[in-house]
């Protein structure tokens, strides 16, 4: 029996996801001309047979059903579909598409980020690439993660919205994003510079998350003494015993953990605040 097993560099879902994550990244950049909204262009043009196969992941990830049975009659419904689509082309747009990205960024940096919903479209890739003949005992296991993937959904949860950008044309998306920056500058004016930093570096490395941890690491070290600094300025205990926590929190952050997390950036804005707070009542 074959072994099921999920490539991201054959996933059309996570290439696409990767792409859009990376012509943010030019975007907030200022670079004019976006090698990764040029691929966008090219491999995922409407009726290409990589959009038509991305629609599919969309569909499996994004609908939900309150019933079992409506969950398997859109899954056999989206596997009838990819049957129709041209394996021969898709294999063959995916490897040129991954062959051109190696061309102009670190292939390996560029697959790192954590990409949230991740494990659906591997499943749904498994589902994609194989059959049931292939490994009836993995192949029920991965249709089940999936079916309970658009099945599940409890009253206090808000289904999930189609993608944002889904449907969007590549230009319309590139504008988009430069406007987000530019609302998003106009809006957070009173963020310190420590702030604004820390978010800028946030969105410009999100498809880098070596170079994100390792600034999240700097970052937490630098805080951990200027806090102790801070700490020997402070009389109240109470006080003392809560910065020591943070010091405690800001340690775990860069030892216990290999990758960055939306958590660790959460954090640090908001120990910035504590950091701002504590200079300004020591002075």
């Amino acid at each position: 029996m074959k072994k099921l097993k999920h490539s991201k560099y054959k996933n059309t879902a996570v290439l696409f996801e990767m792409l859009v994550r990376q012509l943010t990244s030019d975007a907030l950049n200022d670079v004019t001309e976006s090698h990764a909204g040029k691929l966008i262009k090219k491999y995922f043009r409407k009726n290409s047979e990589l959009s038509r196969e991305l629609e599919l992941y969309n569909s499996l990830k994004t609908e939900k059903f309150n019933s079992e049975h409506k969950s398997n009659q859109l899954l056999e419904s989206v596997l009838q579909a990819r049957k129709s689509l041209n394996n021969k082309i898709l294999s063959k747009s995916k490897y040129n598409l991954v062959k051109e990205l190696s061309e102009s960024y670190d292939i390996n940096s560029f697959f790192k980020s954590q990409l949230p919903g991740y494990p659906i479209l591997a499943s749904i890739y498994k589902m994609f690439e194989y059959s049931n003949n292939d490994n009836p005992s993995e192949y029920t296991k991965q249709r089940f993660v999936v079916t309970e993937h658009i099945s599940t959904q409890t009253p206090q949860e808000k289904v999930a919205p189609k993608t944002l950008m889904e449907g969007v044309d590549s230009d319309t998306r590139e504008l988009a994003y430069k406007i987000l920056v530019r609302k998003f500058n106009e809006k957070y004016t009173n963020l310190n510079e420590k702030q604004k930093n820390l978010i800028g570096k946030y969105i410009t490395e999100i498809s880098n998350s070596t170079n994100l941890k390792t600034h999240i690491n700097e970052e937490c070290n630098t805080l951990k003494t200027s806090l102790s600094k801070l700490n020997t300025k402070v009389d109240n205990k109470v006080v003392k015993i809560k910065i020591n926590e943070t010091i405690n929190i800001l340690e775990e952050i860069v030892t216990k953990r290999k990758t960055a997390k939306d958590s660790d950036v959460l954090t640090l804005l908001n120990y910035y605040e504590l950091e701002s707070e504590l200079q300004r009542i020591t002075k």
